[in-house]
């Protein structure tokens, strides 16, 4: 220890009279006593490590700590995966820059934003994990009947008026709770041979905007365009082949433009197919490709391959940020929700190589993508995905069993793979304006309503009044 000196008069005799100057030194016990600095120890937080807001909430949340000296305290944000959605004063007000439950901006996409928060005396600190939660808002969801006994559906056209496609080709308005039929050609079909039907629901007349795609007699895959025909219905305008002598395969989703200068037309590599698993590597070929045909049935090359089964492919544009298509493909093991940029280029899902994030096959190319989500079909008391649809700000996510979740759109931006807790839960919601929904066979999505067909063939519609 260093000690500190000081001057000492002494009187050495009185006849000399000389005065010296000594310097005295000693520590604590000679009772020189220290000046030296006390030691200082580290501030504490003692505010929760957890916090939950109500949805919309962005500030309420104060953080606190203790000093054991009394020195003032300040905070700031020193980390954390979510740090860049938070502003932190000195006091320790913590503000959220967006709450919105329905559009989560959290790394997970979870609605739980997680960061790290440093306290200091200015001369030490300490750190902490701080998450918050945005809490779920209660939803009140409005169940009404449309029309009901629908065989076998496969299309749900919603725009001025709610239309039902079956299987072996009728076609029914549906409204006030009576279905009623409208004449729409098939040229040629096979039976049972209609395998989708699409409309534009931003044109006002939807013989103008419609289009189906169904095998004929002969084995092709065809797409028909149609137009007016005064009161005679609709008439076949235009028939373009899109595959030829196949004998199962199917044109499992679809997307109108906004212009309706085409439709992007998804087939898989079906089950009952076997050898066809092949073809969704081959970019010449339609099995397991995103394709898209053009009126005159010209095809643009696919720009996305891999696909095994396409139940949904939705078109998402979030304000500032670059179009996408959310691709739900059901898999042998697993289902699975992809997430596309329409401009990014091409993109391999990878399929006959992966189920979901798992590897069946050896000697895939390398730029296979992993899906956005995936989950098991024990997910949901192994029931099968049979239905995605966007509407509002969630990607609806229905099963077979009548279970009903959804994704948050702003997800599809998310750089990285996500977890089933992603996923919000709308089952119990759903049943509560329906109780005896039962199974769901359909869903599609218009405005701010979702559309329902039930395992017993009857149509819904459905809003939650806060929206999803």
């Amino acid at each position: 220890m260093i000690q500190r000196c000081k001057p000492v008069a002494m009187t050495l005799g009185r006849s000399l009279g000389l005065l010296a100057l000594l310097s005295a030194c000693g520590g604590d016990e000679a009772g020189g006593g220290s000046d030296s600095p006390s030691a200082n120890f580290p501030p504490s937080i003692t505010s929760p490590t957890s916090f939950t807001v109500k949805d919309g909430q962005i500030t309420g949340v104060r953080l606190v700590a203790a000093d054991p000296e009394n020195d003032p305290v300040t905070f700031r944000i020193s980390g954390g995966e979510d740090a860049e959605r938070f502003t932190l004063s000195e006091a320790g007000d913590l503000t959220l820059k967006t709450s919105l439950f329905r559009e989560p901006m959290d790394t997970d996409y979870d609605n739980i934003y997680q960061l790290t928060v440093s306290a200091s005396d200015r001369t030490s600190s300490v750190s902490q994990n701080v998450s918050v939660a945005v809490e779920r808002p209660v939803d009140r969801v409005v169940a009404t009947p449309l029309a009901s006994g629908f065989i076998d559906p496969i299309t749900i056209l919603v725009g001025q008026n709610t239309i039902v496609a079956q299987r072996n080709g009728d076609f029914y308005f549906a409204r006030d709770g009576v279905k009623n039929a409208i004449a729409v050609p098939l040229p040629d079909m096979q039976s049972n041979g209609l395998l989708r039907a699409s409309s534009n629901p931003a044109l006002s007349r939807f013989q103008d905007s419609l289009r189906t795609y169904y095998l004929d007699k002969s084995g092709r895959l065809v797409a028909t365009s149609y137009s007016y025909a005064s009161f005679t219905g609709l008439k076949a305008a235009g028939t373009a082949s899109i595959l030829d002598k196949v004998t199962d395969a199917r044109v499992l989703s679809y997307f109108a433009d906004r212009t309706d200068a085409g439709s992007l037309s998804v087939t898989g590599a079906s089950a009952t197919q076997p050898g066809t698993e092949g073809l969704a590597q081959d970019s010449n070929s339609v099995i397991g490709n995103l394709t898209i045909f053009s009126v005159d049935g010209t095809k643009i090359p696919a720009q996305v391959s891999g696909i095994r089964e396409a139940i949904a492919v939705s078109y998402v544009a979030y304000p500032t940020q670059m179009p996408r298509l959310a691709i739900a493909d059901r898999g042998a093991e697993y289902d699975e929700i992809n997430s596309v940029s329409v401009l990014s280029g091409p993109a391999n899902l990878g399929w006959p190589f992966k189920d979901g994030v798992k590897v069946v096959k050896n000697g895939g190319p390398s730029d296979l993508v992993d899906p956005l989500i995936a989950f098991p079909r024990n997910f949901v008391t192994g029931e099968a995905l049979v239905g995605s649809a966007v509407i509002g700000s969630s990607v609806v996510l229905a099963f077979r069993n009548g279970n009903l979740f959804t994704l948050p759109t702003t997800a599809l931006y998310s750089s990285k793979p996500l977890t089933n807790a992603a996923l919000v839960d709308r089952t119990a919601e759903l049943r509560t304006a329906l109780p005896n929904i039962g199974g769901i066979s359909l869903i599609q999505a218009y405005r701010d309503r979702l559309y329902v067909i039930n395992s017993a063939g009857t149509l819904f519609e459905v809003r939650w009044q806060a929206g999803l």
